[in-house]
């Protein structure tokens, strides 16, 4: 286990080859941080985070990555790595991107956003690349535009068994999905009590492809929920319980409910779990302020 706390620079700062990081927590007490990325720079071959938290990591205005920057030629993996308010200009918790042939895949066992203030785009940010993001818990963002995740100009992009719930946009949306190029699928995925403030766009915007979402949960959200400037949106056997404002653009609708037997339930796509509660981080961290070890217990996170 090693433990980072942060004032005036990074923990990593790379520019060549590749970097591994394992078990360690990362907290930032100073100001925000004047470049991109508040506790990691990565500009290399390749990124590995496993096992990690994230607390209160931030990048400063217009600035990339509250927590994580990286741009990586062969790939990026993140697993079971938690990120508690966290914020940037964009990608209050990551900025990530890469060359169109480089993989990124995102396995991030519940990470639960919570910016430290109401500026700032894009819970996790995606640009480039072979994106695959599973069983991801992005909620409790707010953002001045987009507040979910944005995803810029994907090779293919899957995500999987991830919930999106209770995220607020003081803009016109809350998702971002532009110009992918092909293979773009969201499935099993839970969009739940998601609002926006500005009356203009919606939940999620798609541009520039054909994107398609399966098997999803899709309840309790405000104003629109799709809004499709240009390419399509293909959605297939899912559960919508929506009274607002009809899609904008070429949505099909096949097989969907809008009646349930039973509450929503998706405790089988929802992965709250993480290597610390944030009141128990909290609390160890004044504690152990300014140096020592923080001990980790696995608990359930109710949102």
């Amino acid at each position: 286990m090693c433990i980072y706390n942060l004032s005036s620079s990074r923990s990593y700062y790379v520019t060549s080859g590749s970097l591994n990081v394992i078990s360690c927590m990362f907290w930032r007490y100073g100001s925000c941080f004047s470049g991109n990325g508040g506790a990691i720079y990565v500009v290399g071959d390749q990124l590995s985070v496993n096992e990690c938290t994230f607390y209160q990591c931030s990048a400063c205005s217009g600035k990339l990555g509250g927590a994580l920057y990286a741009d990586c030629t062969v790939g990026i993996t993140m697993k079971k790595t938690c990120s508690y308010k966290c914020s940037a200009g964009y990608g209050h918790f990551y900025y990530v991107e890469g060359i169109s042939s480089s993989i990124l895949d995102f396995e991030l066992i519940s990470i639960v956003f919570n910016g430290l203030s109401t500026s700032g785009n894009d819970g996790i940010h995606h640009n480039r690349g072979l994106q695959a993001i599973k069983s991801t818990n992005s909620s409790k963002n707010h953002g001045s535009d987009v507040s979910c995740f944005v995803h810029y100009y994907p090779a293919s992009l899957l995500s999987v068994f991830s919930t999106f719930q209770n995220n607020t946009s003081s803009g016109s949306r809350l998702g971002l999905l532009d110009s992918g190029t092909s293979s773009l699928v969201l499935s099993k995925n839970n969009f739940i009590n998601n609002v926006v403030s500005s009356s203009s766009i919606g939940i999620f915007e798609i541009r520039g492809s054909t994107y398609k979402l399966e098997d999803c949960i899709i309840h309790g959200n405000n104003y629109r929920l799709f809004y499709v400037s240009s390419g399509s949106l293909q959605v297939n056997s899912c559960f919508i319980l929506h009274n607002g404002v009809s899609n904008y653009g070429s949505v099909s609708l096949s097989n969907v409910q809008s009646t349930y037997a039973t509450p929503y339930q998706n405790e089988h796509y929802v992965n709250m779990y993480c290597p610390g509660e944030k009141a128990m981080i909290e609390t160890k961290i004044m504690q152990n302020r300014p140096f020592g070890y923080i001990v980790f217990f696995i608990n359930a996170m109710v949102i």
